[in-house]
């Protein structure tokens, strides 16, 4: 009897260990989507700021060419 209950016990906790090891599986596979998904927000939000920057850079510079005439006398 408590040989049968200790069995059962083993069989539970066998099956509890492979069910938390499949869900850190799952759960490790959606963190590293996760990863990739800022990492591609991040570069999203650097290009974008690259390029704002770049429009005002060049912005700046057009208007300094216009009136090089009047800045430089």
């Amino acid at each position: 009897m408590a040989e049968d209950l200790n069995d059962y016990r083993l069989e539970q906790a066998e099956a509890r260990i492979v069910s938390l090891a499949s869900e850190v599986h799952s759960l490790r596979a959606e963190m590293v989507k996760m990863k990739e998904d800022e990492d591609a927000r991040e570069r999203s939000q650097l290009k974008w700021g690259v390029s704002a920057l770049g429009a005002a850079v060049i912005t700046l510079a057009s208007v300094i060419w216009a009136y090089r005439g009047e800045i430089f006398r």
